[in-house]
């Protein structure tokens, strides 16, 4: 799936297909609890990390404009 992500190139898609990634693998990671699953915590350690340091890394790509968008004042507003 990381690889697959790895595909999109804009990095605010990037942002939200990785987001949408963890979501969709919340329950299917391993607890520290739970034992003898499919996926090893290591790997879902492994996996955390790669995931995280490519959504930093999309993150800085981001034009320095669209960082903060949300934070517009009355003034702004048409």
């Amino acid at each position: 799936m990381n690889e697959m992500c790895k595909c999109v190139r804009h990095p605010l898609r990037s942002l939200y297909l990785r987001y949408y990634l963890l979501e969709c693998c919340k329950p299917i990671l391993p607890s520290i609890k739970t034992s003898g699953t499919p996926v090893t915590q290591m790997d879902a350690i492994k996996f955390l990390l790669l995931n995280f340091s490519q959504m930093v890394y999309s993150w800085q790509c981001l034009p320095k404009g669209s960082r903060f968008k949300g934070s517009n004042t009355i003034e702004e507003l048409p």
